[in-house]
């Protein structure tokens, strides 16, 4: 049967399986609100009546292997019945028509939200292939106006380098006009950064090239950084208070 999935949430957030581990994507009307690795540091919060949306990876990749992952999601789907739609009488003479059983074609009307998750997918796709990826994203980053602040030094982070917390403190001082930023403070709102990856928080590191920390896990910043082709012998292993 030929349809239409309909998904029309205000709140969503959808499953996306990396190379280095399942992850969570979330958005609102105004633009992607998380990503991150599943169990990481700070994972998911204020997600509580979020709708799952996950079952559209299946729709967008209807192979076997895609819609295993997600064989709950399709399940418990709120009225994922009632919002399949035959519509083969669209297509004139149904003796003349030739209709994919498998296929299921999503609605064009797709919230702010759906499509927010979408271009993120797509974002995230082209990024685990070692590429700088071109989709543009919007975003929504939910913080304070210093966390904010921090967000905002991040996205300017050029793909393949790195700066320093030292670096944002800096520039932080500067834009304020005061004499020193406490690189501390820095590194607790890069650690608080809700959306991974696209937001490249893990493209800051200690004055001495220590990988310091990463809230999705030291091992996920490594394989970042490599994959964005980081020669990882410059930098060394992170020991505790080496932030700076």
């Amino acid at each position: 049967m030929l349809g239409y999935f309909e998904v029309a949430c205000v709140d969503c957030k959808m499953s996306y399986i990396s190379p280095f581990g399942k992850m969570l994507l979330s958005a609102d009307a105004e633009g992607l609100t998380g990503v991150w690795f599943v169990g990481q540091k700070y994972f998911a919060s204020r997600l509580q009546d979020a709708q799952d949306v996950s079952v559209l990876n299946a729709v967008d990749n209807p192979d076997a292997s895609t819609v295993a992952h997600f064989p709950a999601v399709l399940n418990d789907f709120d009225d994922t019945a009632s919002n399949l739609v035959n519509v083969s009488s669209n297509f004139g003479d149904a003796s003349n028509s030739v209709v994919q059983t498998s296929s299921i074609q999503a609605n064009a009307t797709q919230s702010s939200a759906v499509q927010a998750l979408r271009m993120a997918k797509r974002w995230l796709d082209e990024y685990f292939t070692g590429i700088e990826p071109t989709v543009q994203v919007p975003l929504h980053l939910v913080g304070t106006d210093f966390q904010n602040e921090v967000w905002e030094i991040l996205q300017t982070i050029p793909y393949g380098k790195t700066i320093t917390y030292g670096d944002i403190a800096k520039q932080i001082a500067a834009k304020r006009g005061i004499a020193r930023m406490s690189s501390q403070a820095v590194g607790g709102a890069v650690g608080h950064n809700p959306v991974s990856i696209i937001v490249p928080c893990h493209r800051v590191v200690g004055s001495n090239g220590n990988l310091t920390g990463y809230a999705g896990g030291i091992d996920k910043k490594v394989a970042l950084l490599t994959l964005e082709g980081l020669d990882m012998s410059a930098f060394s292993m992170p020991t505790k208070g080496t932030v700076s």
